[in-house]
């Protein structure tokens, strides 16, 4: 199977596309399959990695700019009204209230942020919003390298035993499973710090493009804020009716979380 068709699978990113694009886990992992057997060095993977990167960041900071002035002129009521309806439609996907939670996380902030320069209030929301998102992100980035720590520790236990003769490839397939919410948990944690990391300089050339009249981009800012307090309201209302990590049940059948609930998205910590 295509690595990106599985991360579709796995955190519904083909249903979030227009709004994250392809995830670089997705997209290392296709540029390795698509090596033929001949193993990348370091740097031509940097490479590949930092071009599909550039043309990702470009593709959605156009989509949004176009989804945002849909959006121009619109009411406050009407704002939150259509949101509500595509919030609606893609909390239903395989990770949706993750996803939309980190989504609508990083819109409201750095749309509060930008509106921010244009207040006169000396920029206090735009500093008090800027100095919210370094704490925010010195976590998210801490917490995406223990995820990629716990996912490397799986991988190397799985792997000795299996060099060792101590299990049969029906037990590994069982222990892989086992550990499936464990590699889901940590697999989420990276692709938490990679939407950020995406999604900021998205929002930022977005609601700072020098073509656009201020007026427009203080709407921008504005309707970008409004949006992602709904996404954020209709996941955090979503994981309390289903449960966070319900993509368990559904890719890897038999597997349950504790209690029935997964570890909670950084981006739902900061924004509570």
């Amino acid at each position: 199977m295509d690595p990106s068709v599985l991360f579709g699978v796995l955190f519904g990113s083909d249903a979030f596309e227009e709004y994250v694009g392809q995830l670089q886990l997705a997209t290392a992992a296709s540029i390795a399959a698509d090596a033929s057997g001949q193993p990348l060095t370091q740097q031509q993977l940097s490479a590949k990695m930092a071009e599909a990167q550039r043309q990702r960041v470009k593709e959605l900071t156009e989509h949004l700019a176009a989804r945002l002035r849909t959006y121009q002129g619109a009411t406050k009521p009407a704002t939150l009204e259509r949101a509500g309806r595509e919030a609606a439609d893609l909390v239903k996907f395989n990770f949706g209230p993750e996803m939309l939670t980190t989504i609508g996380y990083m819109y409201s902030r750095i749309g509060a942020r930008e509106a921010g320069k244009n207040l006169k209030t000396l920029g206090v929301g735009f500093v008090w919003e800027s100095l919210r998102g370094m704490g925010h992100g010195t976590k998210t980035t801490y917490n995406a390298v223990s995820g990629a720590v716990s996912l490397v520790s799986i991988g190397q236990e799985l792997q000795k035993q299996l060099n060792s003769g101590a299990i049969s490839q029906q037990d590994a397939e069982a222990l892989m499973v086992g550990h499936a919410e464990k590699t889901l948990a940590a697999l989420w944690k990276v692709n938490v710090l990679d939407i950020e990391k995406t999604l900021e300089a998205v929002c930022v050339a977005v609601l700072n493009d020098a073509g656009v009249p201020k007026s427009e981009l203080a709407e921008r800012a504005l309707a970008l804020k409004r949006i992602g307090k709904v996404y954020q309201s209709v996941a955090a209302a979503a994981a309390l009716a289903t449960g966070p990590r319900r993509v368990l049940s559904q890719t890897f059948p038999g597997v349950k979380t504790e209690g029935g609930q997964g570890p909670a998205p950084a981006a739902a910590a900061a924004a509570a």
